[in-house]
């Protein structure tokens, strides 16, 4: 806690997690393996079934371990020492599960594409595999038209940022800069810039949800600003509903036990900004979840991440939807980590749907 800043405490309620029938963990491909060790932990003091690995409740695990890796920064390091690897299913909790895999597709629908993703998505690509993607090769493709399509994906942050403020410079009219309050001890970057500068033009990401209008990752386009404290963002959104977003907070909570062995969450530190990002392009991490009807694809440096070319060739609906630029695909970026192909390899049922 900063000092001077007085604690926000919210009583901890037991009875939250004692009625818990069914935890579902979405995306688990980016669980780190010492994180799932912590839940199971937590649930165990606090879960239904007191002594029993995640509280004895019942879990759903859903995510595409061909994907991207759980992030793990240098400082991170030691908590996964006692760990072989930093996947969820590596985690010393992760007995007893059964497996099973889903085979139906819903964002593709053209069989050669996906035969194609999944040559690339395994690491099986065969020459053929590759020659498709090879007819979406523009060599000459400048990223100068890229507010032409729904996004740029590349593997690197700094080439996200810079294209995204090209763009933003090129939009006629004034900028008008966001700053974000930060308060407490709020760790690591925000979920969106600090100082995060609009024009009525820009393509913009939403991070929040507001079901059914919005859900985080939904596209937009800056209509018009509101600059000041209690300003923000007129927003057409693609139903061609035009929003006024706001400025929302993202909390970071720390956790003790008071003198009565009670839990208490503390909130440490809070970031507070429009719930916006530019969006003419982003990192191949973020784009995760994503669906795209165009993309550009940047093969400028190449992949250097296990799943990460799979993960930006299955952001598209299409095969003519993707553009590959300034090369072909190689056979380096195809990077598959063996120890996912371990797993896989274990008995997976499939389940069609």
């Amino acid at each position: 806690i900063t000092p001077g800043k007085a604690a926000h405490l919210i009583p901890f309620n037991p009875d939250l997690y004692r009625s818990i029938r069914l935890l579902i963990i979405d995306e688990v491909s980016m669980v780190r393996s010492d994180l799932v060790d912590c839940a199971s932990a937590f649930l165990r003091v606090y879960g239904p079934c007191p002594g029993e690995p995640f509280g004895g409740g019942r879990l759903a695990f859903f995510g595409d371990v061909f994907q991207l890796p759980p992030v793990k920064k240098s400082e991170e390091a030691p908590l996964l020492k006692d760990y072989s690897t930093k996947y969820f299913f590596d985690a010393h909790s992760y007995q007893g599960f059964r497996h099973a895999e889903s085979t139906q597709p819903f964002r593709q629908v053209d069989p050669a594409f996906l035969q194609a993703l999944n040559g690339v998505r395994d690491g099986s690509a065969s020459d053929a595999h590759l020659e498709l993607f090879h007819s979406r090769v523009v060599p000459d493709a400048s990223l100068e038209h890229s507010e032409d399509f729904d996004m740029v994906l590349t593997p690197y942050r700094k080439t996200a940022d810079a294209e995204n403020q090209r763009v933003l410079a090129s939009l006629p009219g004034r900028e008008t800069c966001f700053t974000a309050r930060i308060e407490g001890y709020f760790q690591g970057e925000g979920p969106t810039d600090q100082n995060l500068v609009l024009k009525p033009g820009a393509k913009v990401m939403l991070l929040t949800n507001n079901l059914p209008h919005w859900s985080n990752g939904t596209m937009g386009e800056v209509i018009r600003l509101v600059p000041g404290p209690f300003g923000g963002a007129v927003v057409e959104l693609p139903s061609g509903v035009q929003t006024f977003i706001e400025n929302t907070t993202w909390e970071q909570n720390r956790y003790w036990t008071d003198d009565d062995g009670e839990l208490v969450q503390e909130v440490a530190g809070e970031f507070t900004q429009l719930p916006l990002k530019l969006a003419w392009a982003s990192t191949i991490h973020k784009a995760q979840g994503l669906t795209l009807d165009r993309a550009v694809v940047d093969q400028r440096r190449g992949m250097f991440d296990s799943g990460q070319l799979y993960t930006a060739l299955s952001r598209l609906r299409t095969l003519d939807g993707l553009t590959l630029t300034p090369r072909p695909i190689r056979r380096s970026d195809i990077i598959v980590d063996p120890k996912i192909l371990e797993f896989m390899g274990n008995g997976k049922e499939p389940v069609n749907g």
